[in-house]
């Protein structure tokens, strides 16, 4: 062996010995690393009484759905149903801006249906309560066409929004708060075992707000009682009968106020006030809800592949809604039907249109559910009917 081979032989044993160390090295900070950061693994199942009607993990979907928990919501400060929508993917919540009288969320650029334990809750528009976010578990949005587990509907999917529901271990609470435009509320969440052996367990949920908004003359006042009760005879069974009466008064939020002062100028270069405006008729607008409903939740495991469960919904309930809206378009003139005189808006004057739809809404439904698994092969199956 020559002088250069043993050269060479020994720096390629050098090199080697330092890309060992240096392996080793990364390998333990590698160790260290890992035995310093915190893991947090999250393992839970869909609800029979969510948006998929299935207990399938959201992991094994082959669906887009977007959740946002109860603890999501508080923290994000979602105060009503629209709200809960608005960081989720592909969604728009509060479609038409602020409003008082429905929660208008569209999926992919379509209005979708509302859906509470995953049945249709509300048909038509301005005929119904709002639903309370201090009364839902999550609120779940199902994205695209959902024909094969609801009927007609939208192609950009539904809202689904899970009803607290009597839970064992979980405890209770009394939640006060007061914000702006004197919005004062107490909401009480009381949750217990009804009996030693755990069979029986009650839930009670209450709402109660005092509040003024953003516009003058409307307010946002609502009284919500949610008692619940869960049955469960053995690990396999499980009913729940649910109860909702909902009180709520309160106006027009959206006043339909002209583009000329608002996004334009006025003709002499000034806008309107700012956005408390009210354009409406004291003592005349109202939109004005009660309803009551009972649904009745149920679920039983045959065997390890075979489950059925249910949703049973009544509801009832009434909707006053009047208002006085402006008619503008534009500056133009309109014509009184009655006198036959021409009306020219001006700054301060602008002819409205009085409009009053009394409304009554009674509902049954009865959504019932058989769940298989099988497999074939290589392949398992989860069959829904």
């Amino acid at each position: 062996m020559n002088t250069q081979t043993l050269t060479l032989s020994a720096l390629t044993i050098a090199i080697a010995i330092s890309y060992s160390l240096q392996v080793n090295a990364q390998d333990k900070a590698k160790e260290a690393d890992e035995a310093s950061i915190e893991k947090v693994e999250i393992v839970e199942k869909r609800s029979p009484f969510g948006a998929t009607k299935t207990n399938t993990p959201i992991v094994e979907l082959a669906r887009t759905i977007s959740i946002e928990s109860a603890l999501d919501i508080k923290q994000k400060g979602a105060l009503n149903l629209s709200q809960t929508a608005t960081y989720m993917a592909g969604v728009t919540g509060e479609s038409y801006g602020y409003a008082t009288r429905v929660d208008s969320v569209s999926s992919r650029g379509l209005s979708i249906p509302r859906y509470r334990d995953s049945i249709q809750e509300l048909f038509g528009s301005y005929n119904s309560t709002r639903a309370e976010v201090y009364t839902m578990e999550q609120v779940e949005l199902l994205k695209g066409p959902a024909s094969v587990l609801y009927g007609q509907g939208s192609p950009g999917g539904i809202i689904n929004y899970v009803s607290k529901t009597p839970t064992l271990g979980k405890g209770s609470e009394i939640v006060v708060s007061y914000g702006t435009f004197s919005r004062a509320e107490i909401g009480v969440d009381i949750n217990s075992s009804l009996t030693d052996d755990d069979k029986w367990v009650g839930r009670f949920v209450g709402l109660y707000r005092d509040s003024d908004s953003q516009v003058d003359y409307v307010t946002d006042d609502t009284q919500v009682l949610m008692p619940s009760v869960s049955y469960m005879p053995t690990d396999n069974t499980t009913l729940t009968l649910i109860g909702l009466f909902q009180d709520t008064d309160s106006d027009t939020g959206a006043q339909f106020i002209p583009v000329e002062g608002t996004l334009l100028p006025l003709p002499d270069g000034t806008f309107l006030p700012d956005q408390n405006v009210y354009a409406g008729e004291p003592g005349f607008n109202k939109f004005d809800t009660k309803s009551s409903q009972v649904t009745l939740l149920g679920e039983h495991i045959f065997n390890d592949t075979t489950s059925v469960s249910f949703t049973a919904l009544w509801r009832d309930g009434e909707a006053d809604y009047h208002q006085a809206w402006p008619t503008f378009t534009g500056g133009s003139r309109y014509v009184n039907a009655f006198a036959g005189a021409q009306i020219a808006p001006t700054d301060t004057f602008v002819p409205r249109t009085f409009y009053q739809a009394d409304n009554a809404f009674n509902q049954h439904a009865l959504d019932v559910r058989v769940s298989k698994l099988f497999t074939t092969g290589a392949l398992e199956h989860d069959l829904l009917a």
